[in-house]
This record gives structure tokens, sequence and C-alpha cells, in this order.
């Protein structure tokens, strides 16, 4: 849940205020000096410190909250499979052009009928990128673009022989809409069409097209695909969820922060005013850890998930009595 990093802040480190507002040094018992007193010679510094700790906590999250809503539903898995497949047309090919980029786009807001409804679990999973390549080229740079912010979520660099060549990706992406593109300023493209039932289904979860441009943002839509072919699931993830309700989620991850934090002096191998006074860390850390759960417990509680939600089962749970049998 990659989205929840630096949702917490670590305030007079010289970083931007987070977007919850919420500091870790703000809660009580932790300031910047008790948490520069963690660093040691893998981490030499409070942001490095800080870094780790939210990489332990935003797992733990992850955890969590999959257990609370284990007890309330059933999450499916994958909910769509596509593979754009590999016939290309080598006789219709497009130029290269400077700083344009090329490749199919995977929409989760257009590819579902109006009266069924859309998921906040949905994500995009890609395992491998297949490219036909009109000739070789050291390089070659593919991208996984988020289409509302414009940024790259995924990059990589790789040399290519002429024919097909595989890019393996194996990321998934919870961005509404992606664009998987090949940077062709320096290699023409060959004719991948999408083929126009993959959005002609009442059960489609992803509209498919093609597109090309120089911006994530302005896309020039169109069949071809250009040669880029991608094996794609449409998938049902808990980061979705946290990650289009991040607000609900604020409170809940400043305390298992402070938790974390308690936890890195307690096993700390320094030695100092904070990590000898073990009898402090462990009392703060048992009041975030009793904090944390009864505010998850609070923001799990009040979601009233629609069961209708394509990726959402009911759970119901069934309770088995039994009555004792007397006699022989």
């Amino acid at each position: 849940m990659e989205c929840l990093r630096d949702r917490i802040g670590l305030e007079g480190c010289g970083a931007n205020t987070p977007a919850s507002s919420l500091s870790v040094n703000s809660l009580p018992g932790i300031t910047v000096k008790s948490i520069e007193a963690l660093a040691n010679e893998e981490r030499a510094t409070a942001v490095a410190v800080w870094d780790n700790i939210q990489t332990r906590a935003i797992y733990r999250f992850t955890t969590e909250l999959r257990a609370k809503l284990a007890v309330k539903y059933k999450l499916n898995s994958a909910i769509q499979s596509i593979d754009l497949g590999q016939a290309v047309d080598l006789t219709a090919t497009t130029g290269a052009v400077a700083n344009e980029y090329r490749g199919p786009f995977f929409d989760l807001g257009r590819g579902l009928d109006d009266d069924r409804k859309r998921s906040h679990f949905t994500a995009h999973a890609i395992k491998v990128i297949k490219f036909y390549a009109t000739g070789n080229l050291n390089g070659a740079t593919f991208k996984v673009f988020d289409c509302a912010t414009g940024l790259a979520l995924w990059t990589k660099t790789q040399n290519l022989t002429s024919g097909w060549n595989t890019i393996a990706v194996n990321q998934t992406f919870t961005a509404q809409k992606i664009w998987v593109a090949f940077l062709a300023s320096s290699l023409s493209t060959v004719t991948l069409t999408v083929d126009s039932d993959l959005n002609n289904c009442y059960s489609c979860r992803s509209y498919v097209m093609g597109a090309t441009g120089t911006a994530a943002t302005a896309l020039t839509e169109t069949t071809n695909a250009h040669g880029v072919s991608v094996v794609y699931s449409v998938v049902c993830k808990l980061d979705a969820l946290a990650c289009s309700m991040p607000e609900l989620f604020d409170l809940p991850l400043w305390y298992l922060h402070g938790s974390e934090l308690m936890m890195e002096r307690l096993s700390s191998d320094r030695i100092n005013k904070w990590t000898v006074n073990r009898e402090q860390a462990k009392e703060l850390k048992d009041f975030y850890d009793a904090e944390f759960e009864r505010v998850l417990n609070m923001a799990v509680d009040g979601l009233t998930l629609d069961t209708s939600d394509i990726c959402l089962e009911c759970n119901n749970l069934i309770q088995v009595k039994s009555s004792p049998v007397f006699g022989c």
C-alpha cells in the first residue's frame, strides 16, 4: 500500500506537510531527537529510520485491515484476464516520433455497465509486456503511467532485438486508468489491433484501447496498440480500498507508526537515554497498540460495503449449536 507512505509525517526534518496533517512526533513520548537516537550503521539518519518504520507499519496495516474486513466480507481475487495476443501487421508501421509514447491503456472507470457498482477494491495487475520490435535497440524505455496525474508508476529500460521481446513487470497498480507505453523516439512500431470484443461484454471490468501521446493526461485514443501486447488482469486488492479513501485510515496509521517506533526502541542495540528506558517504551507501545486497535475497529465497523460490489461477497458467519442427547 505505497499510497499510504508519507500520509503520516515527521515534522522538523524538512519534509512537506503530510496530506493527513498528522506527524508521528506529535504523539506523546516521540521527538525527532528520540528517532535520531535510533540511527545506526545501517540507517544513519532519523529520516532513514523513519523510512524503515513506515515500511513496517504499512505491511502491518495491510495484514490487520485484511483480518478485520475478512470477518464481514469475502474478497474475490482475479475477476478479469486479458492477453492482447501477438497478431501483428508487419506491413502497417508507424514511424518513430521524438518523445512520443505508444501502447494500450486500461480504464477501470469505463469498463462496467452503469447499473453495476464500481468497486473500491479493483486494481490493474500486469504480468508481462510483450513488444514487437522492428529492429535492434539498446536502452528502450517502457513505462506504466497514471493517466490522472501523468506520473510514471513503473519504468524499465531494456535492450531489444528484432521481433518479439518480453519485459517482466509483475506489479499491481491502483490508479483508475493506466497507460502501458513504449517510447517510440528511435524505432517505428507495427500495428497490433485491440479486439473490439474486449469492450463489448456485460461483465467487462476494464476498458481497453490503444493510445499515442507525449503526456499520459492527454492521450489520442486508437485501436492500435503499436506492437505493445500485455498480459493483464483486473484483481481485487485491499490497497485499492485504502488508496481510494485514505482519510478514513489516517488515525489508525498514526498510532501504528508510533507503535513501530517503540518496537524500534525496544530492539535497538544503541545505548542512550531513550533506548535504556525500556519500561517507558513498552508502556507507550501498549498505549499505541490499544489506540490503533480501537480506532481501526471504529473505521472498519463504520464501513458499509455494498455486496453488489464486483469484488465482494458477503461472509455470513454460520453458528452451529448442538444439544446433548440423553439416554442410550
